[in-house]
């Protein structure tokens, strides 16, 4: 009698992926709705080049590098946040992670100020399409980043406590996830809106 095939195994990471699959969902929807508003923006440039150029030459490229920098440096915090409280070093961690959001906050205090230099050169929703499509991505990612923050700093004052409902296997990784979301989501903005 032939021996029976064992049934095919499915990885554990494909059932349940770090975070939950729900926040994968999550994650993926949002990835499309950026992904189609970038796809718009570099429509609208094939369509009319000039004026999208135009436009893009009022942004400042320098912030926005920075801005990445300070951005992917946060979510190399908060993945390094992950690993500690995974070996059990809430401690760490947990300062991790207060670094990350305050790099979040930097982020935000850059994006505040190139906002402000948008504004006062007349450069408003409204003035053209180019400019319509970067206040409204910037605005929701901004949108994002601050949630991400509160997430960040919720996932801090949680770790190493006793909290029945907080697991911080579950709780890190999502709140990981949805933070290296907001990464990706900037590196899919800075080339679309500053470097094109």
């Amino acid at each position: 009698m032939p021996t029976p095939t064992p049934p095919l195994a499915i990885p554990h990471a494909l059932l349940y992926p770090p975070g939950g699959l729900l926040v994968w969902i999550f994650v993926f929807m949002e990835l499309v709705v950026f992904v189609a508003a970038l796809i718009a923006a570099l429509v609208l440039r094939a369509r009319n080049p000039e004026a999208y150029a135009t436009a893009q030459a009022a942004l400042d490229g320098g912030l926005a590098t920075l801005n990445t920098i300070v951005l992917v440096s946060s979510g190399a915090l908060v993945a390094w946040a992950v690993e500690r409280a995974d070996a059990g070093r809430a401690a760490p961690a947990r300062r991790a992670l207060w670094a990350g959001a305050t790099l979040g906050w930097v982020f935000l205090g850059i994006k505040g100020a190139e906002y402000a230099a948008k504004i006062a050169a007349g450069h408003t929703p409204g003035v053209s399409g180019f400019l319509d499509l970067y206040w409204a991505l910037t605005g929701f990612h901004a949108a994002h980043v601050i949630f991400g923050i509160g997430l960040l700093l919720w996932g801090a004052s949680r770790l190493g406590r006793p909290d029945p409902g907080f697991e911080p296997d579950l709780g890190l990784k999502t709140i990981g996830a949805f933070w290296h979301m907001c990464d990706l989501i900037w590196v899919l903005l800075l080339p679309t809106l500053y470097l094109l």
